[in-house]
This record gives structure tokens, sequence and C-alpha cells, in this order.
């Protein structure tokens, strides 16, 4: 090779690499003409555009080196379009890949890493994904702590705060909004703005938490430091104002929050010459104040002068300008005008789903379907005359278009508490949905319209539990590989596992951050890893996908064919202060519209009157309520065995202790208790009793009954697990829960666990295997947070289990039993979720998988258990459906009872839950007479064995 070839090859490379240089500076230079003009457009609102210049820079980007940073920030500019464009999933999206980078390029603690997490909690909070967002939040703050960042730390905080409030937890959310306020006060500079912003945020806790005195003070207060730092920031001060303006209408003080409200207008008037955004909320909140003064006329006038003020900054279609119309619309009604009301709804509708329609974005459905609820209500008033059949027509499209967006957002919320959440939201609709039903069927008597009327109350009630054993039944009817489901398996029990430590750390004195640090990451970690997977799932399953969003109802000939001639559900519906009875037996539906006025506070009394043995005032209330729920309907109730559907507060209500008629005695056991007309039990909903998830098919396979009882282990004598044969052969005087489970070891078969053997490790690895768990536990309910309610067992050393069974432990378990016995305190009671029912101990079994449950709801005294368990389990035995089995029982310790323990206290606090068919249980003396048999078989055939041989022997001779 010459010196000159070489040369030549130099001078080509150089030049290209000149080129190169020189193009990749073009390309910089475009990017950041890109970039810069993405920045211009966004500032002017223009987000289409915007979005085309920044995926025009991002395209440069990625093809130059050492621009790791600048693309970082592309995917965060990008990710906020999307979020402000309400197209969510793609600002989640843009965000995940701005954090995937952030972690590769500077690492997991990075402040942009943090600011990734965050963005994806605001966004998943506007998805309604509040767990999500709680822990995409709880993920940024230690990142954040450890970076030392504490203005973003104090905004996390306020993040955290306000995500708890919508969750209905006000102590946990102003301990967050105080700790945010705390550090910045504390900050040697300290950012007033922050501390500003983060006080109001505390003020409207306080304001949700019916606290507004406290609200008020922190808004003073705010005025005050306002004044003091900022004097010439009027506006700031016009913020405040009007904050209080808001906290003085919630309080019922109009006229004082006029004062403050035009206090804060004068002051944006000052600023600006034309109405716009910064006097929007005053408008809205000075109009608000004027219809609670029911100063009609002067409401409409700032509703209006809002609605200009929107369509003035926002243009006519966007979501505040819908509201703003939805306002108006419900002031028109609060006035009588129901033409002018319904016009103004339609308003409303058109400009909330405008941008859905057309680009399938900038969509509130929460907004719409209460646009459409309160439209359908209205078309319900006009309709009151009986003529108005085309209003009525109205209102079945309207209620149509409500239910189809419900259906839809449904499989969106995959998390079960924020499904929870969601049910409170429609249960209004579907009471709307009824009236309108039963107003038609009053004009034209066609019995379909009560078959949708009942439908639509199925549709309001147990939607979570439901959802959640049609998943199950998906993985396991979808073809999916053992491997899939261990996985799934093993991250719900890991998921359980850390949400128990952390409820364990909060309970401690001194509770360490840094393992609870630790858990939630673990935690965030396995719910991205189930989403992966559920992602998977859908997408290269499509038979998983089927049966899983397969949102079928059954018909009420459906329901009717599966009813035996001797059994009545009765289902009901609760709405403000009537409640709807649905009676549906064989051959009949019946609806009823009763009046239910203050229905909760007289079932607390009624249960206060028991659990105190106040005789005579829990008379009064026993027959009060039986004539206000029952009496009405009592000639529809057909046979002798009741299926209750409860509603809201009728969770509460044990119903067979409903007086049938008034009585002078004081003697308990002579009561005239509804128990002796009706075999009663309870279900959450009739589509769920009757699921095909509840199938028998495996019951056949499982041994009897595995039962516990509790032990304090410092009193432990003796730990062992022993079968019931040898049980029913001790000799030995028995304490407390071991008398019961001695007592039903004589009527079925099956292995008890006590002592030290009584623990959890033991419980989880058995309970999946048996018909029948009966647990004589102690109990403890969490109303505020359902999901830490838990069952006591005998404690140990085990590094792993802390022999504490919560809630939400349960969820993750298989437990396929015919039967579950809760005979620990208060097993049945809890919070009641809209829609859902109690959100009780009990009802975390059925998220396991059980068929049906025994629970109580309230403590019930140990010396009475025994005997109403080994009633109950001999009347079992005999074949007899769950319900009568439990009444024969009641009737039977009523019979006997002393005098001094024949008050509904001793014996009224059991109920069955779930499905009510009778359990094919094998006796002990149906073994006995099966060894029997099968000795004398062989007796026989060792004898016939002998004659043949000596026959045999003779014949030869």
């Amino acid at each position: 090779m010459n010196s000159s070839f070489l040369i030549k090859i130099t001078i080509i490379f150089l030049f290209s690499f000149q080129l190169i240089k020189s193009q990749t500076k073009k390309d910089s230079t475009l990017a950041v003409q890109h970039f810069e003009k993405a920045e211009n457009l966004s500032s002017q609102k223009k987000l289409d555009s915007s979005l085309y210049y920044y995926k025009r820079a991002l395209n440069i980007y990625q093809n130059l080196t050492d621009s790791s940073n600048k693309i970082i920030n592309i995917y965060d500019a990008i990710g906020s379009i999307y979020f402000r464009d309400i197209q969510y999933q793609k600002a989640i999206e843009y965000y995940e890949k701005s954090r995937k980078l952030s972690t590769e390029k500077f690492g997991k603690k990075s402040i942009k890493v943090a600011n990734s997490y965050r963005s994806e909690g605001v966004v998943y909070r506007m998805l309604l994904m509040h767990d999500k967002a709680l822990d995409n939040y709880k993920k940024a703050l230690p990142i954040y702590i450890e970076n030392r960042d504490t203005l973003k730390i104090a905004l996390t905080y306020t993040n955290i705060g306000n995500i708890y409030k919508t969750k209905g937890f006000y102590t946990e959310s102003i301990q967050y909004h105080k700790n945010g306020l705390t550090l910045l006060e504390n900050m040697q500079e300290k950012n007033f703005r922050f501390i500003i912003g983060l006080g109001n945020n505390l003020a409207l806790s306080y304001a949700n938490y019916n606290k507004f005195d406290d609200a008020q003070k922190i808004q003073n207060d705010i005025i005050n430091l306002k004044t003091k730092l900022f004097p010439e920031n009027q506006l700031s001060i016009a913020n405040s104002y009007n904050n209080i303006g808001s906290l003085l209408i919630k309080k019922n003080k109009n006229e004082d929050a006029l004062h403050y409200l035009f206090k804060s207008s004068k002051i944006i008037k000052s600023f600006y010459k034309n109405d716009n955004y910064e006097i929007l909320d005053i408008y809205l909140n000075i109009a608000n104040a004027y219809s609670n003064l029911n100063k009609f006329k002067k409401a409409l006038e700032y509703y209006n002068k809002g609605l200009k003020a929107i369509e003035n900054s926002f243009g006519k279609n966007s979501y505040i300008s819908s509201y703003t119309l939805y306002k108006i619309a419900s002031l028109y009604k609060k006035m009588g005008l129901t033409e002018k009301s319904i016009t103004f709804f339609d308003k409303a509708q058109d400009r909330s789903t405008y941008s859905y329609n057309k680009k399938k974005k900038n969509y509130d459905p929460l907004l719409t379907i209460s646009i459409l609820n309160n439209k359908a209500k209205t078309l319900l008033l006009k309709s009151e005359d009986k003529t108005r059949i085309s209003n009525l027509i109205r209102c079945v499209r309207t209620i149509k278009t409500a239910d189809s967006m419900i259906k839809h957002i449904k499989p969106t919320i995959p998390n079960r508490k924020d499904k929870i959440l969601f049910s409170n939201t429609i249960h209004e609709i579907y009471s709307t949905a009824i009236e309108n039903q039963l107003l038609s069927y009053s004009i034209k008597q066609d019995s379909l319209l009560l078959f949708e009327a009942f439908e639509y109350s199925e549709k309001s009630k147990a939607n979570t539990l439901k959802n959640l054993l049609t998943t199950t039944r998906a993985k396991n009817f979808a073809g999916l590989s053992k491997e899939t489901l261990l996985l799934e398996q093993h991250l719900k029990t890991n998921l359980a596992f850390y949400t128990s430590n952390i409820t364990n750390q909060l309970q401690t004195k001194n509770p360490d951050t840094a393992k609870i640090r630790f858990y939630e990451n673990k935690i965030f970690d396995i719910t991205r890893k189930q989403d992966s997977l559920t992602n998977f799932l859908e997408q290269n399953h499509p038979n998983y996908y089927r049966l899983k969003y397969k949102n079928t109802f059954l018909t009420v000939p459906e329901i009717q064919e599966r009813l035996s001639n001797n059994t009545t559900i009765l289902e009901f519906f609760t709405a403000d202060s009537v409640t709807y009875a649905f009676t549906l037996n064989k051959n009949d539906i019946n609806v009823s519209k009763i009046a239910t006025p203050n229905i909760a506070q007289k079932i607390q009394h009624f249960r206060e009157h028991i659990t105190s043995k106040n005789i005579i005032d829990y008379k009064n209330n026993a027959e009060s309520l039986y004539t206000t729920l029952i009496k009405p309907i009592v000639h529809q109730l057909k046979g002798d065995e009741l299926i209750i559907v409860p509603d809201g507060p009728l969770w509460h209500l044990n119903f067979d202790l409903l007086l049938t008629k008034e009585s002078t005695s004081k003697d308990p056991k002579q009561l005239p208790y509804m128990l002796r007309d009706y075999a009663i039990s309870y279900a959450n909903s009739v589509n769920v009793l009757f699921s095909k998830n509840h199938s028998n098919k495996n019951s056949k396979l499982l041994q009897e009954c595995l039962a516990f009882s509790f032990s304090d282990s410092t009193q432990i004598t003796d730990s062992e697990s022993l079968s019931f044969n040898m049980l029913r052969n001790a000799d030995a005087d028995l304490p407390g829960t071991r008398e019961e489970i001695s007592a039903i070891s004589e009527i079925v078969n099956g292995q008890y666990y006590y002592g030290a053997q009584a623990i959890e490790k033991n419980f989880k690895k058995t309970a999946h295997q048996y018909n029948i768990l009966h647990l004589a536990l102690h109990g403890e309910v969490d109303n505020e947070h359902p999901e830490n309610s838990k069952l006591y067992f005998t404690k140990s050393n085990d590094s792993i289990e802390d022999d504490l069974l919560y809630s939400h432990e349960l969820f993750a378990l298989d437990i396929p039993a015919e039967l579950v016995v809760l005979s620990a305190c208060n097993t049945g009671t809890g919070k009641i979720a809209e829609g859902e029912g109690i959100m009780s101990l009990g009802n975390a079994f059925q998220y396991a998988g059980s068929k049906s449950l025994l629970l109580t709801n309230w403590e019930v005294p140990d010396q009475n258990t025994p005997e109403i368990m080994r009633n109950f389990y001999t009347h079992l035995s005999s074949k007899m459906s769950k319900s009568k089995a439990l009444q024969q029982a009641k009737l039977n310790y009523l019979k006997n009872a002393d005098i001094t323990r024949s008050h509904p206290f001793y014996w009224g606090s059991f109920y069955i839950l779930g499905d009510n068919k009778a359990i094919d249980l094998q006796t002990p003396s149906d073994i006995s007479k099966t060894i029997t048999w099968f000795v004398l078989l062989i007796l026989v055939l060792c004898l016939t064995y002998f004659i043949l041989k000596r026959r045999k022997k003779l014949s030869k001779k």
C-alpha cells in the first residue's frame, strides 16, 4: 500500500468526519429549535402542534450520542402534554419511558426517577386508580428524602394526603399534610409560597373531616402570613379569601361566605379588565352561596358569569364548561323549572362527551354519569302525572347511556379497593333507574319493567366480589399453564406478606420507617409484576380475556328456575329515605317502595338494645322495624325459607330477631320472633349466590372438617393436633372453645388444632383441604381499614408468620370450603361499602372462594356457643339447609335455655351468609355403620370361602 493511497484515505476520513460532525451540529441545532417551538406552542395551549414538534425533536436526539438528558426531558414534556390532553394511558407510557431511562443513566435514587414516579401518581389518581397513585407517591418520597429535596418532599406529602382524603382516611390525610407543613416551617430558608399551599390542603382535609373551625383557623393564619410577607401580592390573598368563602358555604354560613367571596372578587377585578379563569372559582362559589340562600336570580347571574369566563379561557367544550352547565341545570331543577333544567342537562352532556366522540379524549366519565343521573331524575319529575310517557322513554335512554358507560369503566379499574370506591359513585344512578321502571310499571303494567328494575338492583351489588370470582374462574378454565398460575399465587402471597409487615410496624409504638420503606418498595415491585402478568394474559390468552370480562347477569326467569317452591328472595335497595323491597319466588316478582327515614339510626338502636339486654326497648324497636320493613310485603313471602339480600344499613340487622306482632310478655322465650316463621340466610347478591363459580364439584374431594381454637400462648399446658375421634373419647373437663369443638366432634369427623399447634402456619397449610372450617378464634374488626381486620391464632416463634390472619391475607389464599364457621367475636360486622355489603372478615373468606359462612354480629358468650353449635351441626347432618339448621339450633336453645340466658343477646348473633344448600356430612355413626357392614362383609366372604373349600374337599372324596 503506497503512501499516496493512505493520504487519500486519510483525507476522505477527515472529510467524512467533518461532514458527520457538521451534520450532527445541524441536527442538534434543529432538535433545539423543535424543542423550543414545542415549548412555545405548549404555553399557548396548542397541544397537538406542541406534541408534533416534541416528537420531531425526540427523533433527532435518539440518533445522537450523549443526549439521554434531553430525551428524558422530552419524555416528561410529552407525558405532560398527553396528561393535559386527558390521554392518561399515553401519559403513563411516556413517564415510564422517562423513569426507565433515568434509572439506567442516573441510578434508582436520582431526582429524575422520583419526578417520574410522582408524575405517574398524578395520572393514576385521575384514572381513579388511587392505590396505584399512592404506590407511586410513596416510591418517590424516600428518593426525595435521601436527596434532601425539601420542597419535593413537602409536595409529595400533600399528594399522599390528598389521596388519603379521597379514600376517606381523613386521619392519615391530615397527618401527611401536617408533615409537609411542619417540614417547610422548619426550613432555614423558608419557602412561604409552599407553606401557604400546603396550609390550604390541610385546611381542605379538615373541611372534609367536618372540622370546619380548624380549617377556617388555618385559612385566617394563611391570610395573616400573606399580608405580612407579600403585601404586593394581592392575588394570593384573594385566593385565601375564596378558600374561606368555600369553607363557610360548607358550614352553611352563606351570608358570611359572600362577604369573603366579594372581597376576593374585588381584588381579582382590580388586576384584570375581563373575566378569566382567575375569577372562575369565585363566581361558582358565589353562585353556590346564593343558591343555598334560595336567591336563584343572583345564583344564575354568577353561574352565567362563570360560564363566560370559562369560554373565554378554555373554549366551549372544556370539562369545566360542562360542569358549570350542570350546575345551572341543577339550579333550574331546584327552582322547579324542569324544562329549562333538562335543556341545560342536555347541553352539559353534549359538552362533556364532545371531545370523547370526536377524538376519544377530554372526557370525565364520572362527571358525565352525574349529569346523566340528574337529567334522568329531572325527567322523572316531569313524569309523575303519569301522562308524559315520552319523558319516561327519554329517561330510559338516559339511564341506558349511563349504564353503558359504567360497564365501559369497570374493567379499567383493576384494584379491588378502587372498585369499591367506584361502586359508591354508581349506586345513585341505579336508584334513579329503579324509580323510573316502577313508575313506568304503574302506567303500563308490564312485568318486564319489574324484571329490569330487579336487574338494576343486582347491577349495583357485589360487583367487586363478582368480578374477583369471575377472574378466578377465568384462570381455572382458560387453559393457563401451571407455571403461570404458580407465579400469580406467588405474587399474591408475597403481596399479603409485605402488607402484613407494614400493618404490624404501624401498630408498634415506634415504627421502623426504614423497614416500612423497604416493604413498600417490595409491594410496588409486586404490583408492577401483577400488572405485567395481567397484560400478558389478556393479550396472549383470548379465552381468559373473554371469560374475565363476560358481563352476564341472570334474568329473573333464570333465577326463578333455581328457587325451590318454599323459598323467597327478599332483596333490598336503599335510596335516601326510601327503600325498594323486591320479592322473588318460583312464580312471582313484586317490588314495593317503603318509606325508611332514619333507618340507620333505628338499626343502631336495635343492636344497642340487644347488646345491653334492654328487653323493653328491644321489643319496641323489633316490632317497629318489622312493621316498617316486613309487614307491607309479608303476603309476598312464600314458603318458610327466606334469602335476604340487604343493602346499606340493613346489613347490620338480624332479621330473625324482629317481632312479628306486639307482645305484652317480658319473657324472651315467649316473644313472636320472625325466626319462628322463617329460616333466614343472607347473600351479597343473587348473581353471586347462583354463580357458576360456586359449583360443588370439588367438595367430594375434600376432607370433612378442620377446627382451630385460640389459646393464650402464656397459658398453654398441652400442644397437640388430634382427630375428632380422639377428642370424642377425651374425659377431661374442656375450657371454652375446646368444649365448643368437642361438641361438634360428636357429629362430624375432622382434625382439631389447639394449643401450640393452633398457629397461622398450620391453618394456611391445611385450610384448602377441607369441606368445613370451624374457627373458634378471637377476632378484631378495624372499621376504618377493613383489610386490617384479623383473627388471632396462638402465638408462636415462627419467623415468617405473625399468627395474625389479616383480611388482606385471605385474598391471597384458596379456600374452597362449603362452609366456614367463624364463631369468633364480631366476625360478621364491619364497615359498609355502598353496593358491596359489609367489609368483614367473613367477606374476606368469600374473596378466598368459600361458598358460605356462619358469622356473628356481636360478642357471643363462650358458655352458650357449644350448645348452639352442637344443635346446628346435628341438624346440618340430617341434610337440612344451613339456614334451617341454624333456625332449629336457635329454637332448640331458646326452648331449653335458662330464663337468665334467653335474651336474644345470648343466641341471636349468628347468621348464614352465602350458599344455603345442605351439606352431605359423613357423621361418626355413618362411619360406625360403614365399619360394621365392612366387618360383616369380610365375615360373610370368609365363611363363604370356607364353605366352598369344604364342599370341594367333600366332592373329591
